[in-house]
């Protein structure tokens, strides 16, 4: 068996593997019909990109809205909408 170098990068698979995951992760919480703050979402999911995922949600044309609270923070919810179908 091959041994890897410490210093290797993983393998392009698994960084997609990843995102993809993260990305049905953020989607199936945010479909559920509760509000999340990016950094309620890093904290439930262990990652620390939340707000980049949101955004390729949105521009896969999901329709998320956030709006900002006091404590300068954004909450993100998903818009029920009858012409998207959620595929999880």
């Amino acid at each position: 068996m091959k041994k890897r170098k410490a210093t290797e990068a993983a393998p392009k698979s698994h960084r997609k593997d990843t995102a993809i995951s993260t990305k049905k992760k953020v989607l199936s919480a945010l479909s559920s019909g509760e509000k999340f703050t990016a950094q309620q979402l890093n904290e439930k999911f262990y990652f620390n990109d939340s707000r980049k995922v949101i955004s390729v949600l949105r521009h896969e044309g999901y329709n998320i809205e956030d709006c900002r609270l006091l404590n300068g923070c954004k909450q993100y919810w998903l818009v029920a909408d009858a012409q998207l179908s959620l595929e999880i």
